[in-house]
């Protein structure tokens, strides 16, 4: 079941990410990948529900998800950046 969910996550969040984000003139805070995990289970009490990588490997998609049905999407890229979408 995991892996159907990873195989599928990936792309939905991909097209999450386009569909929600913000517009270029928006400023977008970078945090490390630690402070983003840790102020999104502190603030909204969410955590990972599914993750997926880019086709060329370059970035990490993470959807969190809290029991009240909020929601954030995240991209992360291996120079250690991570950015709320």
């Amino acid at each position: 079941m995991r892996n159907r969910f990873a195989s599928f996550a990936a792309p939905a969040l991909v097209g999450l990410a386009l569909l929600t984000s913000a517009p270029a003139s928006a400023q977008q805070v970078c945090l490390t990948h630690e402070a983003a995990v840790m102020q999104l289970e502190q603030k909204f009490d969410e955590s990972v529900a599914g993750r997926g990588l880019t086709a060329d490997g370059k970035a990490m998609f993470e959807l969190f998800l809290s029991e009240t049905g909020s929601w954030t999407v995240v991209v992360s890229r291996p120079s250690g950046s991570t950015q709320r979408l």
